[in-house]
């Protein structure tokens, strides 16, 4: 697991993220979503779209439908 420093930068805290972890260079802001203790980084401009992009498809195998119960009515 990689590591990063926190500091002071007058009244705010600051992170310095190692080069291995850095933000590309055109990404000049972030949004902060904060989950319980912990805090996540994502560039603002493509906020979930790039993480989602990044997960593997769906693979649903197909089914045949199903058929519907008769049930009592109320």
């Amino acid at each position: 697991m990689i590591q990063a420093t926190i500091f002071k930068s007058n009244q705010s805290q600051a992170v310095r993220l190692p080069k291995a972890v850095a933000f590309p260079d055109d990404v000049k802001k972030v949004s902060v979503v904060v989950i319980g203790k912990s805090r996540l980084l994502t560039p603002s401009e493509n906020l979930w779209d790039d993480w989602f992009d990044q997960l593997p498809q769906a693979n649903f195998p197909e089914r045949e439908a199903s058929f519907q119960a008769n049930r009592e009515s109320f």
